[in-house]
């Protein structure tokens, strides 16, 4: 089992068919804003979004589908270039804020890919907001406005 997570805020266990996110107290508006987009994702069937497969209010956890794993994993064993998929995450990402909602918190690991299905997932909605304010150390929002087509430089 993989561990994961921001240790200031929550633990993640990776298993077989399944992660487990379990928040701190500290981090209760952190879990409550996850939460609210995954049930909101839920019930409007959004397909880029991973199953909730079950929460606990109390203990602060969630518990969602394992889909795949994250794009930077992805492209560490397979060598190949992030930015390929440049037109793909930003369509998702399009409709995303189609919904009204900006991520905040673009990162390679938090695009999933599931090479068997050819399909892209976003997690960790933590920082999802109405309103862009956009933690992204990776610049992947800006790097997707810019991409132009062809290979990084």
């Amino acid at each position: 089992m993989n561990k994961g997570g921001t240790p200031s805020n929550c633990t993640v266990q990776v298993k077989k068919n399944e992660i487990v996110k379990e928040y701190k107290p500290n981090a209760h508006s952190a879990f409550v804003n996850e939460l609210y987009v995954y049930l909101f994702a839920k019930e409007k069937k959004i397909p880029f979004i991973p199953k909730l497969l079950r929460y606990d209010l109390e203990k602060r956890i969630l518990v969602t589908q394992k889909v795949g794993e994250s794009l930077y994993e992805y492209c560490k064993k397979n060598d190949c270039d992030y930015t390929s998929f440049f037109p793909r995450i930003k369509k998702i990402y399009q409709k995303l804020i189609d919904l009204g909602f900006y991520h905040n918190d673009m990162r390679w690991k938090n695009i999933l890919y599931d090479s068997k299905k050819d399909k892209f997932y976003l997690i960790d909605f933590e920082f999802t907001s109405p309103k862009y304010k956009d933690r992204d150390d990776q610049n992947i929002v800006d790097k997707m406005k810019d991409y132009k087509g062809g290979k990084k430089n």
